[in-house]
């Protein structure tokens, strides 16, 4: 399970209650009343009986509860429990809540911490930045950068918020329940030594130097982190195995620093088997694909500036602003192309791709990842991105012109299939993220907490 991540806001209501209070969040929250559930299932009898036509399916999309929440807070699922990290400008809280009722089960103050809460679902810890360092770093043009990073890691545990470990090193990258990579950083703002650790016990797998590199890469097979790449600003590329640490290449490769560059420069991205070596220079991009084993060159493909590369399932994407191309990983040839900005996720008959085009009234659709071959009609809407084990994402849309309610739909990603769930009324931009049976939303200052069911 993947954890997704929104930025909703900064709360003005009660505080938290501390850890093992078990009590609600604030006085401003509410569940829903079985008065409330009562009057909405008699509600929905009474239209039937009367013939109502008015949806072809009963709600299948019902508040649990609602809270004061602003724009500066952040929230995430890991199952039955969802996180709230609060920040006000100077102070940082992170609670954990029943994602049933919205009672707090541990709050932690933070100080002025501030951090991604992504890892509590994939890792199995929550990591947060330890001791602030800030160096003064000089680019290859001879200007010079100031760099802040975090000179420590620490990981707690989600169940209960207490301190697991605590150890030296930035979080660089990936993580995952076999393990983490911390890396140091010198006094020039670079990386200068990398170690896995276990999630857990924050024991070290393995440790060793790390190029000064200009940029890394992670490569991932089967949803596992596979290769570690490092390049430095004069080509130098360095290939390890992210499992111990051990090299597998070295070799150089046409490079272009950013620091060099300006607007422009290289990046790398990764495929499975595959680095992709992203370059922009004088308003033109390129991408040139190597065997990320031995540095052999396979192909090199030109486009715009705004011309990006990454793993697109069975094949490679390349993106501009508003299209992209689907090519053979091996041979850069063109398979097929679409429109809008491709997704990748996984189902049980093969990877798909979820394309979506930028705007308000946005339209989605599915489609085979090897062929381009459209499953279903295209939905309008925004997805509530959310963990797709099921095989499914959520989309809400309001119908013009009136701001709510939001439509709730579930687009079937292996047949392209939408089934209407019900409505929420949403106010503002209702961005919402989802995980299992429960939906959030930001609507005008509260979020809302629904739980998804049917269909």
């Amino acid at each position: 399970m993947t954890m997704t991540v929104i930025d909703l806001g900064d709360v003005s209501g009660p505080q938290p209650e501390r850890a093992g209070s078990g009590g609600p969040l604030a006085g401003e929250f509410r569940r829903g009343t079985v008065r409330r559930l009562a009057l909405a299932a008699m509600a929905v009898v009474c239209a039937v009986a009367l013939g109502a036509s008015a949806r072809p399916v009963p709600p299948l999309v019902h508040e649990l509860w609602s809270g004061p929440i602003t724009e500066q807070d952040r929230i995430a699922f890991d199952g039955d429990t969802l996180f709230l990290h609060r920040y006000n400008g100077w102070e940082n809280v992170l609670s954990a809540l029943d994602a049933a009722t919205g009672t707090v089960r541990w709050t932690r103050p933070l100080g002025k911490q501030v951090f991604e809460l992504d890892s509590a679902a994939s890792v199995g810890v929550i990591l947060l930045p330890g001791d602030e360092r800030t160096v003064r770093a000089t680019n290859t043009d001879g200007s010079t950068t100031l760099v802040t990073f975090a000179s420590s890691v620490i990981a707690i545990d989600p169940a209960t918020g207490r301190d697991l470990w605590r150890r030296s090193g930035g979080y660089e990258y990936t993580a995952r329940r076999d393990g983490i990579l911390l890396t140091d950083r010198g006094d020039d703002g670079m990386l200068t030594r990398g170690r896995l650790v276990h999630p857990r016990t924050g024991a070290v797998i393995w440790e060793r130097p790390l190029p000064r590199a200009d940029s890394y890469a992670t490569e991932f097979r089967h949803g596992a982190p596979f290769r570690l790449v490092a390049v430095t600003p004069a080509g130098d590329v360095t290939v390890l195995n992210y499992a111990d640490g051990a090299p597998v290449v070295t070799g150089r490769i046409p490079w272009l620093s950013g620091a060099a560059a300006g607007d422009g420069g290289s990046s790398l991205s990764t495929a499975p088997g595959l680095l992709l070596v992203n370059r922009t220079e004088k308003g033109s991009g390129s991408v040139t694909a190597y065997r990320i084993d031995t540095l052999d060159r396979l192909w090199h493909r030109d486009g715009d500036q705004h011309l990006s590369s990454h793993e697109c399932g069975p094949v490679v994407c390349l993106v501009n602003i508003d299209s992209f191309q689907a090519l053979d990983p091996l041979t850069g040839a063109l398979r097929w192309a679409g429109s809008g900005y491709p997704s990748t996720f996984g189902t049980s008959d093969g990877d798909v791709l979820m394309t979506s085009a930028a705007g308000d009234d946005t339209e989605t659709m599915v489609r085979d990842a090897a062929t381009g071959r459209q499953r279903g009609s295209a939905i309008r809407g925004w997805p509530a991105f959310s963990t797709v084990d099921a095989g499914h994402v959520l989309f809400l849309h309001n119908s013009p012109p009136n701001p709510a309610p939001a439509a709730v739909r579930r687009l079937d990603l292996a047949t392209g299939g939408v089934t209407l769930l019900g409505d929420l009324p949403l106010v503002g931009s209702g961005r919402c993220t989802s995980a299992g049976r429960y939906l959030a939303c930001y609507s005008a200052g509260r979020l809302v907490v629904s739980t998804v069911s049917g269909g």
